[in-house]
Parts: C-alpha cells; structure tokens; sequence
C-alpha cells in the first residue's frame, strides 16, 4: 500500500477560528464504512485535544472515497463550517466528512446539535456539496448521523 503526505492550504475565516495545516496519509481504500473513518480521524486527531479541546474535522473525498485531504477548524460556529464548505465547492470536490469531538465524552448529540447538522447538510446541498455523514466522536467511540 503506498501512502504519501499532502499540504493543506491554511486560511483564516475569523478572529475566533483558524484553520491550520494537517498532514495526512491518505491511502488508496476508500472511506466507505462509518468505522473505516473514525479509525482515520482517531490517528489523526491529537489526543489530548481530542479530550480538552472543541474541534471539527472536515474529511474531503474523491469520488472514489478516497481522502484527498484533512481540514480543522477550532470553531463551532455555522458560518465558519459553511465557508470550509463554500471552499471545498471552489476547488471543485463534492465530497465531505464533518466530524466534530466530544469534550464531555457524550457522543449522543444535543437537540441542538441535530439541528445544525441539518442546517449543515442543506447548506451544503444548496452548494453542490455531498455531506456523507457527520460524526460526534470520542477516544473511544463515535455517533454517525448517517446521511
């Protein structure tokens, strides 16, 4: 199996979030299984932001599934998932991953939480975009919505 590191561009979207540089392996097995993609956010997550720190991952596909790159961003805020969102449309990919960590260690999401996940997905509807699924994840454990 041949793996090899990709860059990500890094860009600001506000005072409160920040993107940053993640390097990845990207193998060539697809992300076709819920499991499959909480084992590659698990290696890739620092583990103890993992446990103190609210994060998301964007997981960017190939049609084929295959990962083509990792996003983060430390904000929870919608509009700041809709720009990542408006940028993976503007490099021509429509494929995404969102994944989001519990600090509480609860993976059950919040009323709340389902809701922008809705909103999430149809922003990204509207935009072209496939949202595959969104994931609440711990060290140990995940919630998929399974969209």
């Amino acid at each position: 199996m041949t793996t090899k590191t990709l860059r990500v561009p890094v860009r600001a979207y506000s005072k409160d979030s920040y993107m940053t540089r993640v390097e990845n392996k990207a193998t060539l097995k697809a992300l076709v299984e819920t499991n499959d993609v909480f084992f590659a956010l698990i290696n890739d997550w620092n583990k103890y932001h993992l446990s103190y720190k609210q994060e998301y991952r964007i997981l960017v596909l190939n049609e084929k599934r295959q990962l083509i790159k990792t996003l983060q961003t430390n904000s929870s805020e919608l509009t700041d998932i809709q720009k990542i969102i408006e940028d993976v449309k503007r490099a021509k990919l429509r494929n995404i991953i969102i994944a989001e960590n519990s600090i509480l260690g609860n993976v059950m999401p919040s009323k709340r939480q389902k809701q922008k996940a809705e909103e999430i997905k149809e922003f990204g509807k509207q935009n072209g975009v496939v949202i595959l699924d969104q994931l609440i994840v711990t060290q140990d454990s995940y919630y998929s919505y399974n969209l």
